[in-house]
C-alpha cells in the first residue's frame, strides 16, 4: 500500500494577545491508501485543526504535507483550492447542506463547481443517492429528511467527486445514540466499499474503537499515542492513554513495589518482574479480575450489577483513587451478594504500571 498522507513535524500557533497559544506540536502521521484512521481526543486537543491543516484549509507554521504526492505546503492559494476540489472530501459536525436546493442539487453541487454541466453531473449524483439507500428521497429538501438521511446526504456529496481522501469532522455528534451506532456502521461499510483513505476526527472513543484500522490519541496538539485499536487499549503508553480508553473506564490505585511484587496497601497482589522498588500508580481493567476464594486482592463489596452476559462487581478498596473498583465477570460466576467482601486473582495482562510523576508505563514480565 501506498502513503496517501504524510505530515511530519507539524507545528501550529495561533495569536491570542500578545502572545501565540501551541495547538499542535510536532505531530507527524502517515495514513495509507485506503485506510480508514480515527484521531480520538477532548475538546481543544488540537484534533480539528490538525484536520483543518489535512483539508488544506489551513497551513502548518513549520513542517511538510504531502497529500497523494503532492507537496502541499508549496501550493498557494489557487492551487490548494483545486487540490482540494479534486482531491478531498469534508463531512462537518454540521452537515451544510443548501436549504433551499433539493438533495439532487445538493449533491450535484461538488460536480457544477468543478466545471461539470447539469447533464453530467446528475448521473453521477443519483448514483451516489441511490447506493446510500436514498434513490427514492432526489427530491426532498433537507428539512424533510431525518438527521440520519441528511447524514448520509452529506456523504454522498463528498463522495459523488471521488476523492482521494475523505475527511470526517464530529460527523454523529448531533445524532442520538441509537442513530449514530446506525449511522457509524454505514460509514465503515461504504468506507470498506469505497477504499477511499479516511480520516475520522471524534471525541468518542467508542466511535474510534469500532471502525477505525489505526486511532490517534491527542492530548494538547501532542500525539500520545498511535496504533491498532485493540494494540492501544491492550498497551497503553502512558497513563493518559489507559484512562482516556475504556468503558466502564481503567480502575485506578496507589500501590507500590517491593522485592519485585507489587502491593495495594498490605495486599501482595501480583508478581512484576524486572521493576524496581518504587511507588507506582496501578490501572486495572476491569475485564482483568477473576473471583476466587483465596484471591490476593481482598475489597470490600458494595453491590452487584447485572449486565445480561456480564456482572459488575462494585467495591471498594483503601488503595483506590476512586469512589468505588468496578469488576466486571461472566454472568455464570456465582458471587455472594450478602459476603461483606470479595476475593480475586488479577490477569497480569489487564494490570499497568506507570510512575507515580510521570504517568509513563513501566513495564513487567508476565511469568
Amino acid at each position: 500500500m501506498s502513503d496517501m498522507l504524510r505530515l511530519q513535524d507539524i507545528d501550529k500557533s495561533y495569536p491570542m494577545g500578545e502572545e501565540r497559544v501551541q495547538v499542535l506540536r510536532q505531530v507527524s502521521l502517515t495514513v495509507q491508501a485506503g485506510e480508514f484512521i480515527s484521531i480520538l481526543g477532548a475538546s481543544g486537543s488540537g484534533k480539528s485543526t490538525l484536520m483543518n491543516i489535512i483539508g488544506c484549509m489551513d497551513t502548518a507554521d513549520r513542517g511538510s504535507y504531502s497529500l497523494d504526492g503532492e507537496d502541499v505546503f508549496r501550493l498557494d492559494a489557487r492551487q490548494l483550492a483545486a487540490l482540494r476540489n479534486r482531491k478531498i472530501g469534508f463531512i462537518f459536525q454540521r452537515y451544510h447542506l443548501l436549504a433551499q436546493y433539493d438533495v439532487l442539487q445538493n449533491v450535484m453541487m461538488p460536480l457544477l463547481l468543478r466545471g461539470f454541466s447539469h447533464q453530467q453531473a446528475a448521473p453521477l449524483a443519483v448514483e451516489s443517492l441511490t447506493a446510500m439507500g436514498l434513490g427514492d428521497r432526489l427530491r426532498h429538501r433537507p428539512n424533510q429528511l431525518s438527521g440520519g438521511q441528511q447524514q448520509r446526504v452529506a456523504i454522498a456529496r463528498a463522495l459523488v467527486k471521488t476523492p482521494n481522501v475523505l475527511l470526517l469532522d464530529e460527523p454523529l455528534s448531533n445524532l442520538d445514540a441509537r442513530l449514530r451506532l446506525q449511522t457509524r456502521e454505514e460509514i465503515r461499510k461504504i468506507q470498506q466499499e469505497t477504499r477511499v483513505t479516511t480520516v475520522f476526527v471524534t471525541h468518542d472513543q467508542e466511535e474510534a474503537m469500532s471502525i477505525s484500522d489505526q486511532i490517534v490519541v491527542m492530548k494538547d496538539g501532542i500525539f500520545m499515542q498511535m496504533g491498532r485499536p485493540q494494540e492501544v487499549y491492550d498497551d497503553p503508553a502512558s497513563l493518559f492513554v489507559a484512562k482516556f480508553l475504556g468503558n466502564p473506564p481503567i480502575n485506578m490505585f496507589k500501590g507500590e513495589v517491593r522485592k519485585e511484587t507489587l502491593w495495594l496497601g498490605d495486599q501482595p497482589v501480583l508478581s512484576v518482574k524486572g521493576v524496581p522498588d518504587q511507588p507506582v500508580t496501578v490501572g486495572i481493567r476491569p475485564e482483568g479480575f477473576i473471583l476466587t476464594e483465596n484471591g490476593p486482592f481482598a475489597a470490600s463489596l458494595s453491590r452487584v450489577e447485572v449486565m445480561g452476559r456480564d456482572v459488575s462487581v462494585i467495591s471498594s478498596h483503601p488503595c483506590s483513587e476512586n469512589p468505588s473498583v468496578r469488576s466486571i465477570i461472566t454472568a455464570e460466576t456465582p458471587v455472594d451478594r450478602d459476603a461483606g467482601s470479595v476475593h480475586f486473582s488479577l490477569k497480569p495482562s489487564k494490570v499497568f504500571l506507570f510512575h507515580r510523576e510521570t504517568g509513563a508505563r513501566i513495564p513487567f514480565s508476565i511469568s
